[in-house]
């Protein structure tokens, strides 16, 4: 039995025979019951006046549940990655629709606090971030497209939550029984979505697609890192903080749109016009949204993450200086529009940006850190709304907040600029070097050219076409070779002659004739004919002198027998 943290192969019998369509399915189910946080701006007013609570008590909501979505997320990743999306999604589901479900029964505001925003909170995290990630994985060849999808049925999600909350259920049920329905099922699609869903086998790629040359299919342009390795690099820091100015404005007008929109269009924001009229900017700005999604999901798969951010925004800028300025609903609603595409867009490109940068492996412990980015935002545009809030301003009381945002917006397009010139200076730096080095060594080899050719156009004046050196030292090789005999070359020498070549003349040399005579051995030096500088001492006898050659056992046994004499008897 595998110990718990230990990964197993997935067996292909039951739920594992799902393809990676059904995958899919189960994971778009997970994200649409997600999604209906995004109906907080319609029923926690309800709730909080059905019980008689005062309404900015209720206004850190949304902050305090994206704070502990962020914080499981990080946990719920790293288990994602371990055991598997399953179980992850499964137990994530669950907390997500109690929450919504005890939200319905509380009496107390820190009850509503506890319920919706610690276990909503950490169910969402636990379901939100194994999802996004584990589709991701089974489409590699279409990441940003997969993403889009996913963000796209997120945003259709919110337009259908918002427009049955408002117009049906909390007339007929009221705001307590709205939590329960929309909790129960939160519950039963979520935990159904999950079961659907699992982890593709390591090395696993689709068909007819190969990874990129040099890399494999789950490595980014930053290598396969882990969260850890992952913050120890510059360019996390860099994105997590486009991330959060990207995000400011998208935060700011999920949780006021209906009021800002009531606000600055109506004199009076409680009239059933004015009512009418929040929830029709909700509905569009969350179907643009959908759509943003999806034309953003598409096109990073075409131009790349630092280009899509660009124009996402630059969008978003031109999106909230026409909503500073819009004087008439039609004119709001298309700059709500064009913001809630390019917020679409943003949510749609940046879990397979992160994905592209640190790779797959670990994307969903990498995109719940890189989240945080947007969980800061929702804590800088609450204060933010009510800081540049200018109540003597009239219907233009959010104006100065609009301009906040794009400043906002404005130093995370900076910063993506920068991104795109530092990439850009380092490619070319690198293709100067490259560039460089082969000038250098083609000069190189130029000068070794010209080197040789020097070398031998010397005596090419006598004999063209040949060297007078080499053919020296051929000749004098050849000579000493015949005139030196085996015996007394150096060990390794070659043994005969080196063939002469058959296209020039031959040398003719007369060979030197053996010694007949047996040279004299030299007498030995007596002991006592010393120099006279030297001290009269003993000397030790010196040792034998080596025979020469001539005068050795196998020399005399190679010369032929003397004839001798038999001594003459008569004569002695």
């Amino acid at each position: 039995m595998a110990r718990f943290g230990t990964p197993v192969a997935p067996l292909r019998t039951g739920l594992n025979r799902v393809g990676r369509g059904g995958i899919v399915t189960g994971a778009s189910f997970v994200i649409f019951c997600l999604s209906a946080v995004s109906v907080l701006s319609v029923v926690i007013p309800a709730l909080a006046e059905s019980h008689g609570w005062d309404v900015a008590a209720t206004g850190w909501i949304y902050p305090v549940f994206q704070t502990f979505q962020v914080a499981a997320g990080l946990l719920a990743g790293s288990l994602s990655d371990r055991v598997g999306p399953r179980p992850v999604l499964f137990w994530g589901g669950v907390l997500y629709g109690a929450g919504w479900i005890l939200t319905g029964f509380a009496n107390s505001v820190p009850a509503v606090y506890f319920a919706f925003c610690v276990l909503g909170g950490i169910g969402n995290g636990f379901a939100y971030s194994p999802s996004l990630s584990t589709a991701q994985r089974w489409y590699p060849d279409k990441r940003g497209a997969i993403s889009g999808l996913l963000i796209a049925i997120s945003n259709l999600a919110t337009a259908a939550f918002s427009l049955v909350s408002a117009s049906l259920l909390l007339p007929l049920v009221g705001a307590a029984a709205t939590f329960k329905i929309i909790g129960v099922f939160a519950l039963i699609f979520t935990c159904g979505g999950a079961l659907l869903t699992r982890n593709p086998q390591p090395g696993w790629q689709p068909e007819n697609w190969q990874a990129p040359q040099g890399s494999s299919a789950t490595a980014g342009s930053y290598g396969d890192l882990s969260p850890r390795q992952m913050l120890r690099t510059r360019r996390f820091y860099f994105l997590f903080v486009i991330f959060a100015c990207a995000s400011t404005a998208g935060a700011m007008m999920i949780s006021a749109s209906s009021l800002i929109a009531r606000t600055q269009l109506f004199p009076d924001p409680s009239a059933p016009s004015a009512i009418a009229a929040g929830g029709l900017v909700v509905s569009l700005t969350t179907i643009a949204g959908a759509v943003g999604s999806f034309l953003g999901g598409t096109i990073f798969d075409r131009i790349g993450g630092h280009r899509s951010l660009v124009i996402i925004f630059t969008t978003t800028i031109i999106a909230l200086i026409g909503l500073s300025m819009a004087p008439v609903l039609g004119f709001y609603i298309c700059a709500a529009v064009l913001l809630g595409m390019a917020n679409g867009a943003l949510g749609a490109i940046y879990p397979p940006f992160t994905g592209q940068t640190f790779g797959t492996t670990h994307l969903g412990s990498n995109w719940a850190t890189m989240y945080w980015g947007y969980a800061v935002a929702t804590w800088v545009s609450a204060p933010l709304s009510t800081a540049l809030y200018d109540e003597s301003a009239g219907r233009w009381a959010y104006q100065n907040t609009f301009y906040g945002a794009a400043l906002i917006s404005l130093a995370g397009l900076l910063l993506t600029l920068y991104l795109m010139l530092a990439a850009r200076l380092h490619n070319a730096t690198r293709r100067l070097l490259s560039i460089l080095r082969v000038w250098d060594y083609a000069r190189s080899r130029r000068s070794e050219a010209r080197a040789e050719s020097r070398r031998g156009s010397r005596g090419s004046r006598q004999l063209p076409g040949t060297s007078i050196a080499r053919r020296w030292r051929q000749a004098t090789t050849w000579l000493l070779q015949q005139a030196v005999p085996a015996r007394m070359q150096k060990p390794g020498a070659q043994a005969g002659p080196e063939p002469w070549p058959a296209s020039e003349p031959r040398p003719t040399t007369k060979p030197i004739a053996k010694p007949t005579a047996m040279p004299t051995a030299k007498p030995a030096t007596r002991p006592d004919a010393l120099p006279a500088t030297q001290p009269a001492a003993r000397q030790q006898p010196a040792p034998p002198a080596a025979l020469p050659e001539t005068q050795s056992a196998a020399y005399f046994d190679a010369q032929p027998a003397r004839e001798t004499k038999e001594p003459c008897l008569s004569c002695e």
